[in-house]
């Protein structure tokens, strides 16, 4: 232990001087306690009241036999770990008093010394060798409060109320994800040298969660998000978001590997899911589509990983072809979701390349943007293998199962690749649609020029100011 260390282990707080002074405090906050709870049962409080005030005067009383500081702090940890008995199963809060006590112990450094790097290694180390099933709902909780709960509610897995069965590598290999975003969020020194780790943690959880999605749920767009999308979204906040992104420094291994990743997910998970794995602007999409050459992004690909972009185009093609110009009601069904799937993909790697125009783009400007002829084609031919199976008379489009986006970007994507499948009624939807976006932009400039936002106005969206004539396109 260097001087250093000890000298912050002495906190002048627990000087000979402080525990003479102790039990003095500890029985004035023990009859308080008490007092209250008598009274609350003279008043007949509300029974949550009673439960607080009795948990109170039992944790004064367990304070005041502690025989030194070391005893003082475990029962002050104890208590700690008992108010979040809500975040873990009840199974987790039996025995191993050890293993609550390293939990405790590793959430003081997590929270404490996100600037230390050995700290940070050491805690790295320690939470791999830790009993997970003691002490996970703790931690969990923690990171849940520091990170923000909207971003990281994925971090105990849960489908409406039900908590997902896991098992004790895939427990791990998420907590330990959510570890390495919370400190390179924290250390912007860290966002480097845990990229590779936790892209390999992502890609390992991706390839195992598909077994833990809901056996029952409908091919619906408003599906509760589970643990991809919880992993996709924690790792964007941590490593992509703001202007210091390292996803550029992935290595091709890791995105040769990744489009395996993407194939498993449209070969085997519901269509809402495969949809949140390539959300436009998160760098799970981008590692996709390849870019122009030169572009210095996560966009630009090597020879090697634009050949596995290619073949992800031909197994999509091969995966919604039928062969069969009649199909059964429920194999209409599965190519259904079939296609769904691979015009989610289509548009959005459109919608990625073309940088978000709203007008469709030639197909010599498509090609002259990518020059990358294997690719152009690859794409081209998915595009065609799709509208060709949407024609089939008893098949159709899938609209019920895409987003309206995705429906909108679909037809942009036929009128700059193939325009002579595009009909008047789809053109009509198109320009409709461009003006729709160009009327919400040019409202957005008016609130930002002005320096102001519709959500500090109290306006409604910007869509009620469309007519209706064209929202209902």
């Amino acid at each position: 232990m260097s001087d250093m260390d000890r000298e912050y282990s002495q906190c002048p707080y627990k000087s000979p001087q402080a525990w003479a002074l102790r039990p003095i405090v500890v029985w004035i906050a023990f009859g308080i306690s008490q007092a209250f709870l008598s009274l609350g049962k003279r008043l007949k409080v509300a029974y949550e009241q009673e439960v607080y005030w009795n948990g109170r005067a039992d944790y004064f009383r367990k304070l005041i036999g502690a025989r030194d500081w070391s005893d003082n702090d475990m029962i002050v940890q104890h208590s700690v770990w008992a108010s979040t008995n809500q975040f873990m199963p009840l199974q987790d809060l039996k025995g191993a008093t050890d293993a609550r006590g390293t939990a405790l112990g590793l959430a003081w450094i997590a929270n404490m010394s996100t600037q230390n790097i050995r700290a940070i290694y050491a805690f790295i180390h320690c939470a791999q060798d830790m009993v997970f099933h003691h002490g996970r709902g703790m931690l969990n909780h923690m990171f849940i409060e520091e990170m923000g709960p909207d971003a990281f509610a994925f971090v105990t897995p849960y489908h409406d109320t039900s908590p997902l069965l896991l098992s004790d590598a895939m427990h791990r290999d998420i907590f330990m994800a959510y570890a390495l975003d919370y400190f390179a969020l924290r250390n912007g020194q860290l966002r480097k040298p845990f990229l590779k780790y936790r892209f390999e943690l992502l890609m390992r959880i991706l390839n195992g969660a598909g077994q833990y999605l809901p056996d029952d749920e409908a091919p619906a767009m408003g599906a509760r998000y589970c643990i991809p999308e919880g992993q996709v979204a924690s790792m964007y906040f941590a490593y992509e978001q703001g202007k210091d992104s390292t996803m550029t420094e992935l290595s091709r291994e890791c995105r040769i590997q990744y489009f395996e990743t993407v194939w498993l997910y449209i070969n085997t998970v519901r269509v809402q899911h495969v949809g949140y794995l390539l959300a436009e602007g998160m760098m799970c999409l981008h590692l996709v589509v390849p870019g122009p050459p030169g572009l210095s992004s996560p966009l630009q690909m090597e020879p090697e990983v634009l050949e596995r972009a290619v073949v992800l185009n031909q197994r999509l093609e091969e995966f919604i072809s039928t062969g069969f110009s009649t199909l059964t009601t429920s194999e209409v069904d599965t190519l259904h979701e079939k296609l769904a799937k691979a015009i989610t993909y289509a548009a959005r790697v459109f919608n990625t390349i073309v940088s978000g125009r709203n007008s469709p783009m030639p197909w010599d400007q498509f090609s002259l943007k990518l020059e990358n002829p294997g690719y152009t084609e690859s794409f081209a031919s998915l595009i065609r293998a799709i509208h060709s199976q949407t024609l089939l008379p008893i098949v159709g489009m899938p609209d019920a199962l895409l987003t309206e986006k995705d429906r909108q970007a679909w037809t942009r994507l036929k009128a700059s690749l193939i325009p002579d499948t595009v009909s008047e009624e789809e053109r009509a939807v198109a320009e409709a649609d461009k003006i729709y976006q160009d009327q919400m932009a040019q409202l957005q400039r008016t609130f930002r020029s002005l320096g102001l936002e519709n959500s500090t106005l109290g306006l409604p969206p910007l869509s009620s100011f469309i007519s209706p004539s064209v929202q209902n396109v």
